[in-house]
């Protein structure tokens, strides 16, 4: 049944029920996220929950505030969901003056158009050039830790020179400190050292692995694990902007609605020269073609456990990747192979119980030899 990136499909967890209680709702706000989708959020009067004061809770879209029938100024009830995400069950009563949310026909951050697309939930904001709240949204994503990973520049900073007019695309990253560093060692809450920081992060952030680059100019749907299959797929930007359709659906993991949301951005006039402008600033380091006909991994699927000395977890898994193993983050009967490093535990007595095969980083690095 294999997996997906965060869970085994043959494997089910049951949780304890989480904890609930009953409070009003004082009001609905609307958050807008970096592809433009308007979320309403249900502001509460605050509640302690576990042992945790909850005061908002997402009501994720018009149809979900339908769904429950709730209205301003009713009582509901309000659980951590998983005991961590507040989330409103059901009205638990009727408030005597309470009344109907109406979902905004603009966006509540730039005013631009409000459409809701024939057969989608989300209501989205159209006003993708310039709405502030779409652009922070995107840049958040770009700096993060599995795109290109650039430290310093977090929601802040970036909320900051977003309103600054200073960084307004990804590509004004790789020239903010050229034009504006003598701007910013002025600042509150900057200076000589820290604007010395930033230099060397982005700098470094200018060699890119190509699955970081796709995961990070934000195509619809394409999350960490789908960037690197179509990384070991193109082996290139320019031939993964060049795919059609049918090519992408040929892709074990990638289906028709994917294949049309990754061809509709690589059309897009707007993200095209946003990408463009981007290239003129990196280095894009193209995963190796690596033949795995007659490699002993291929097809294999494979449990890392412990530390191993030359490699980083990461590092390992793409390696094994590229060479076509399945990587897997837990042990059963189905597992081929477990790589066990300096202080492995529970995966390798387990696979010691099932008589699985199990490899020394010695043997691991033998095996990627054979490359």
């Amino acid at each position: 049944m294999g997996a997906r990136a965060n869970s085994p499909r043959w494997e089910i967890a049951y949780k304890f029920p989480a904890a609930r209680g009953i409070t009003k709702l004082n009001g609905i706000t609307v958050q807008v996220g970096r592809t433009g989708v308007l979320t309403p959020v249900a502001e509460l009067e605050p509640i302690n929950i576990g042992g945790v004061l909850v005061s908002r809770a997402t009501l994720h879209n018009a149809d979900e505030i339908a769904r429950l029938g709730v209205q301003v100024g009713d009582k509901v009830t309000v659980q951590r969901a998983g005991d961590v995400i507040p989330q409103i069950v059901n009205v638990a009563e009727k408030g005597e003056n309470s009344e109907p949310y109406v979902f905004p026909d603009v966006c509540p951050v730039c005013g631009g158009a409000v459409v809701r697309e024939s057969g989608m939930v989300a209501y989205r904001c159209v006003n993708s050039l310039s709405c502030p709240a779409q652009i922070r949204g995107e840049l958040e994503h770009f700096v993060s830790r599995h795109a290109f990973d650039i430290e310093g520049l977090g929601a802040r900073q970036i909320e900051l020179f977003v309103n600054l007019g200073w960084i307004k695309a990804p590509a004004d990253i790789f020239t903010l400190i050229e034009k504006h560093g003598e701007e910013l060692m002025n600042m509150d809450g900057f200076g000589a050292k820290s604007v010395s920081n930033l230099t060397d992060s982005i700098n470094r952030a200018r060699n890119i692995d190509l699955h970081r680059l796709i995961y990070a100019i934000g195509i619809p749907d394409v999350g960490e694990v789908t960037a690197k299959i179509l990384a070991r797929e193109f082996g290139a930007i320019e031939n993964l902007r060049n795919a059609g359709s049918w090519k992408l659906e040929k892709i074990d993991g990638i289906g028709e609605v994917m294949a049309d949301e990754i061809v509709s951005f690589f059309h897009d006039e707007h993200s095209m020269q946003a990408l463009d402008n981007l290239l003129k600033h990196i280095n894009i380091k193209n995963p190796v073609k690596v033949s795995v006909e007659n490699n002993i991994l291929k097809d294999k699927r494979v449990v890392l456990t412990g530390t191993l000395s030359k490699y980083t977890r990461d590092a390992a898994k793409e390696i094994l990747e590229n060479l076509g193993a399945r990587v897997s983050g837990s042990v059963s009967s189905k597992t081929d192979i477990v790589i066990a490093g300096v202080e492995a535990g529970s995966k390798l007595t387990d696979a010691q119980k099932l008589g699985i095969t199990i490899w020394s980083e010695e043997d691991f690095d033998n095996a990627i030899g054979e490359r």
